[in-house]
């Protein structure tokens, strides 16, 4: 598989995510972060930000609705897919030189 394919396939998996699934969104990520470091390097800002995307909402005295907690995990899937997005495009430019 080369490295836009590897990127692909991220986008692919995080598709098929299921709702609030932490133990596939763990795979997923940690998948995310050794593609990351292979293509784009130990000190790429890709994994700080990778690092910063949260699917849960903050804890707070009481327990958060349904719905919360389901914009939240939309809300970090959508991050994600950005992040998979701007990796790809940024591999396809560099292919383009």
């Amino acid at each position: 598989m080369n490295e836009v394919e590897l990127i692909q396939n991220l986008i692919d998996r995080l598709d098929k995510l299921p709702n609030r699934d932490g133990i596939e969104l763990d795979a997923l990520q940690r998948r995310a972060k050794m593609i990351i470091k292979t293509i784009f390097g130990e000190k790429s800002e890709y994994l700080k930000d990778l690092t910063e995307i949260r699917f849960i909402p903050p804890i707070f005295n009481e327990k958060p609705s349904e719905e919360y907690l389901n914009e939240s995990w939309d809300g970090g899937k959508k991050r994600l897919r950005n992040l998979f997005n701007t990796m790809l495009e940024e591999l396809k430019l560099k292919l383009k030189k």
